[in-house]
């Protein structure tokens, strides 16, 4: 079996949240843009079930998918001003990207990427010294 680390775990979630977030800054077509943001809201949630809580990542992710909507749910509008709104997304972006660097991973997180159960043990020890509760 290979071992899966969390940041490689963390990083293919990643993966489809940058996409996702840059298609919806570009204003594709709207039901692209529909697609889109229902990856992105997927996509943070399977981020939130990797991570223990943490309020500033919690607001983070939240304020990043509200951006998002608020930009999708525009565009077809034809509500301006565009580009304030993608200005906001940039910032979201940008601060949850900070947030997500104190990041540590959830007891689900530890089982969803650890499930060899004798590499478990020593991961969740290596874990707990980088995570203290």
């Amino acid at each position: 079996m290979t071992l899966k680390t969390f940041s490689t775990t963390l990083d293919e979630v990643l993966g489809l949240v940058e996409p996702a977030v840059a298609g919806i800054e570009q204003g594709k077509g709207a039901a692209e843009l529909l697609e889109l943001e229902q990856l992105l809201r997927r996509a943070l949630v399977d981020l939130l079930r990797l991570i223990r809580r943490d309020p500033g990542i919690d607001a983070a992710t939240w304020d990043l998918y509200g951006a998002a909507v608020a930009l999708v749910r525009d565009h077809g509008a034809g509500e301006l001003p565009m580009a304030r709104k993608q200005r906001l997304l940039r910032e979201a972006h940008r601060r949850f990207h900070e947030r997500l660097g104190a990041a540590c991973p959830s007891e689900q997180g530890i089982k969803l990427v650890w499930r060899e159960p004798a590499w478990e043990g020593e991961n969740r020890s290596r874990v707990s010294a980088l995570c203290p509760a």
